[in-house]
C-alpha cells in the first residue's frame, strides 16, 4: 500500500472513505497517519472510514479496533522462522476466507478468524516461498488453532 500512499495518496483517502475493513501493517499505518504510536493511529485510520481496522505487527501479531474496542492477537509462537515472506498475505487471505466461510457479522467472528489468520502465516514462515504452505493441512491448522486459542485464554 506505501506504494499508492506514494504515488496516489488523494485517491487512496477518498476510497478508504468507502471501505468497511482497512488491514494494514504498522509502518504503512505511520505512513498513512503520520503516527508511529499504532493505539492513536488506528483512531485517526477510523476517522477515514474503515469501520473495522487490523494493523499487522508482524511475529508481534496484530491490533483489530471496532466501534467496540481492541482486541490484541498474538502471532503464533515458532521456535525457528525461515522464511516471513508471503505471511501477512497469508494471514489476510485466512482470516477472509474465514469470514467468508462462517457466515453472519464481521463482529461476531473476527476474532476468531484473526486468529485464524495468524495460524495460517505461521505456517508461511516455517519454508521458503510456497514449501511449507503447500504442505499444511486442515488438520495441522485446527491443531495449531486450538493450541493458540489455549495459550491466549485467560
Amino acid at each position: 500500500m506505501d506504494l499508492w500512499m506514494n504515488i496516489a495518496m488523494n485517491d487512496l483517502l477518498s476510497l478508504l472513505s468507502r471501505v468497511d475493513m482497512l488491514v494494514l501493517n504498522d509502518s504503512e499505518a505511520q505512513q498513512l497517519t503520520g503516527d508511529d504510536n499504532v493505539v492513536s493511529a488506528l483512531s485517526k485510520l477510523h476517522k477515514l472510514g474503515p469501520r473495522y481496522v487490523i494493523v499487522k505487527k508482524g511475529e508481534h501479531g496484530s491490533i483489530f479496533s471496532s466501534r467496540r474496542g481492541l482486541f490484541v492477537a498474538p502471532a503464533f509462537p515458532l521456535a525457528k522462522v525461515e522464511d516471513p515472506t508471503g505471511a501477512g498475505d497469508s494471514f489476510v487471505g485466512a482470516m477472509v476466507g474465514y469470514l467468508a466461510k462462517s457466515g453472519g457479522s464481521v463482529d461476531s467472528n473476527i476474532r476468531k478468524a484473526i486468529l485464524y489468520g495468524s495460524v495460517v502465516a505461521s505456517f508461511c514462515c516455517e519454508g521458503f516461498g510456497l514449501n511449507r504452505t503447500t504442505k499444511t493441512t486442515r488438520t495441522e491448522i485446527n491443531q495449531r488453532l486450538r493450541a493458540l486459542e489455549k495459550m491466549t485464554r485467560v
